[in-house]
């Protein structure tokens, strides 16, 4: 009786799935358009908001920089969610491409699905440039952990860099 017990625990323990990461980058952002996400051309954690870009939210067109995180993985479940939690070093505005605005916070939670079992994810991320008019340089640090089922998959961290001038 004791030897089913035992071997019963066992099967139970086995994990039904175990994502992998692999080819985690993150940086500044190349090839943004309105048919393609682009892909992480510079790994790198410091992002100088340049302004280079264009970007769209609410219908208005800003000047923007690009950047973001990517990665291959496999042994997801279908439509498996990722959780994500991000602390900023002080209170920023998030907009989406939407135009839905969060009111200044230094916390912020976002949600995205792997849809397939194995495949690549890109998130594109974007800041506005600073057009506050201050000669001030502002530097944004942006620490993220991402986990599913309560276990971490994985974390990065950028630091957005604003001054005017540009």
């Amino acid at each position: 009786m004791k030897k089913i017990l035992f071997c019963l625990f066992m099967v139970i323990s086995i994990p039904a799935f175990s994502i992998e990461i692999e080819n985690f980058k993150s940086g500044l952002m190349c090839g943004i358009n309105k048919s393609d996400m682009g892909w992480v051309c510079f790994e790198q954690e410091e992002i100088q908001i340049t302004g280079q870009s264009s970007c769209v939210s609410g219908g208005k067109e800003f000047k923007c920089t690009w950047y973001g995180h990517s990665f291959n993985y496999k042994g997801a479940k279908p439509n498996q969610k990722i959780d994500c939690k991000s602390s900023e070093s002080e209170p920023i505005k998030s907009i989406n491409l939407d135009g839905v605005v969060k009111e200044a916070s230094k916390y912020f939670e976002f949600s995205f699905y792997l849809h397939d079992k194995e495949g690549y994810f890109i998130n594109p991320q974007y800041s506005a440039l600073n057009v506050s008019g201050d000669n001030k340089v502002k530097r944004v640090s942006q620490n993220v952990v991402c986990s599913t089922d309560g276990v971490e998959l994985y974390r990065y961290k950028f630091i957005s860099i604003y001054s005017a001038g540009f």
